[in-house]
């Protein structure tokens, strides 16, 4: 079977603010959970290949996300996991967020953000604000993923403890590799 492939060869005309090919939203209390995104090729979108927000039991596998971020004002990523929910709050040290075995490359954000004069993403895999304001106490997995020639860094995390990188190869990013932040 060929995998899915969303994007190729689309790019907005001026005004237009394209997000992502992929948006899985369960903010405002929706229940997602139990997701896995498998085997999609996001390639040339004018934003972030996918993003998520509010997911609980989420795995994100052998997807290729390339060449996006370029016309997005607000900041993306080849694959981006953003605010994370803890949905069953049951007791356990087992990974409800599984990122492995993906290919991010040449996502590079060129519009600047809005409201800055420069342009601040387009890194390959981005973990994001996973702090006790969106009550999210599971450890996350990274591994066996290949972030390379991203305008940030192959993979990062930000305000998110707990993510663990395993196995993963990241090379000629722009700012680096692998980058955990505050």
């Amino acid at each position: 079977e060929r995998p899915a492939r969303i994007g190729h060869g689309m790019w907005p005309p001026d005004g237009w603010d394209i997000t992502v090919a992929i948006a899985l939203d369960c903010s405002n209390n929706a229940n997602g959970h139990h997701l896995i995104v498998r085997d999609m090729v996001m390639d040339n979108w004018p934003g972030g290949g996918m993003s998520s927000k509010g997911y609980d039991y989420l795995m994100v596998e052998d997807c290729l996300s390339i060449y996006g971020c370029k016309w997005y004002g607000w900041g993306a990523s080849g694959l981006s996991i953003f605010g994370a929910k803890w949905k069953d709050y049951q007791d356990g040290e087992q990974f409800h967020l599984v990122i492995r075995r993906n290919i991010v490359h040449h996502n590079t954000q060129l519009k600047n953000n809005y409201g800055k004069s420069s342009a601040s993403d387009g890194g390959g895999i981005q973990f994001d604000v996973f702090t006790s304001e969106f009550n999210y106490n599971y450890p996350v997995l990274c591994h066996s993923n290949l972030g390379f020639s991203n305008r940030v860094s192959g993979m990062h995390c930000t305000s998110s403890p707990n993510v663990w990188f395993v196995n993963n190869t990241a090379y000629e990013n722009q700012y680096g590799g692998i980058w955990i932040g505050w």
